[in-house]
């Protein structure tokens, strides 16, 4: 757990790492998603190697009495590289972006939406989500808002990898043509992950921003998250998030609670700051890299206000 930080008389909150040593290991975790009744929590681990593709399949944890249980597979993940696990509001849903061959395409390799659906207790195989939300290009990150709205992340428009956040309406059953948010949102060399509160009046994202990209001396690609409120009809510019959410490593996978009280992230946060305050040893050194805070993912929370909404 992270400690509190102090500013006079007023405790500031902090981040805190989430169910450590069950959830949050000396493994590479990340994309947590609660299901609406909050007992659930399905989340990514991934292979902690850079050979591509790394292997990254869906996890999911039960509370019972008081403590989340020991992580399983989820039936309908490891068998291709899957990732964003993400409910619906109702829970009989979940999203997912996953990277099997498609109907259109049976040598596809880029990824894709998909679902799986709850029938009696179980969950379905999964299924793509059809254009116009996938494309040939990569369609990642899926959010589900209550009307059915589905936010994601796309490069559609842009070069491979520089992904911008869209949104796409549900009439009918039906999806619509997806809309790419403005530059209020969407003014990043790339912008991914996208969380939406049931109303959509809350939007968080991760974004690559040149302002930010300045960490521990050394200038890196790396991901920070930002807030935007809808009001009156219209995105509040995206402001960076304070209080010890973002570091000089890599965060996102931004998601809530389902009571509103708790703010969970992603972030490859670790001891190892270049220069050492302390000398490494190879014992140092290998114990450091078996604790959970070792520069691979883990899982955070924040008490809300510390998202500052009323700004």
């Amino acid at each position: 757990m992270i400690a509190s930080a102090s500013a006079g008389d007023n405790t500031q909150p902090a981040p805190e790492i989430f169910a450590p040593e069950i959830i949050s290991t000396d493994l590479d975790e990340s994309c947590g998603s609660f299901s609406p009744d909050g007992q659930t929590f399905y989340f990514v681990r991934r292979g902690a190697y850079t050979t591509s593709p790394p292997i990254s399949l869906i996890c999911f944890s039960e509370l019972r009495a008081g403590k989340w249980t020991h992580p399983e597979v989820a039936s309908f993940s490891a068998t291709y590289l899957d990732a964003c696990p993400c409910f619906s509001t109702d829970g009989k849903r979940l999203c997912l972006q996953s990277k099997p061959p498609t109907k259109s395409n049976g040598n596809s390799r880029d990824w894709n939406v998909w679902v799986v659906d709850k029938i009696e207790g179980d969950w379905s195989d999964p299924r793509e989500l059809s254009e116009p939300i996938n494309t040939a290009k990569n369609d990642t990150n899926p959010a589900i808002a209550a009307d059915g709205t589905v936010y994601f992340a796309s490069d559609r428009d842009s070069a491979p990898g520089y992904f911008h956040i869209y949104r796409a309406h549900l009439t009918n059953g039906k999806y619509e043509q997806p809309e790419k948010l403005g530059p209020e949102i969407n003014s990043g060399d790339a912008e991914t992950n996208p969380y939406i509160s049931s109303d959509q009046k809350i939007l968080i994202f991760a974004s690559y921003r040149k302002d930010n990209l300045n960490g521990g001396g050394n200038h890196y690609d790396r991901a920070d998250l930002y807030v935007s409120v809808n009001r009156d009809g219209h995105w509040t510019p995206a402001r960076h998030l304070e209080h010890g959410i973002n570091t000089t490593a890599s965060e996102g996978n931004p998601t809530m609670a389902p009571d509103g009280k708790w703010f969970y992230f992603t972030s490859e946060r670790s001891t190892f700051e270049v220069p050492m305050k302390q000398k490494l040893t190879a014992a140092t050194w290998k114990d450091r890299q078996q604790t959970i805070e070792n520069g691979v993912g883990n899982i955070y929370r924040i008490p809300v206000e510390a998202l500052e909404l009323n700004r």
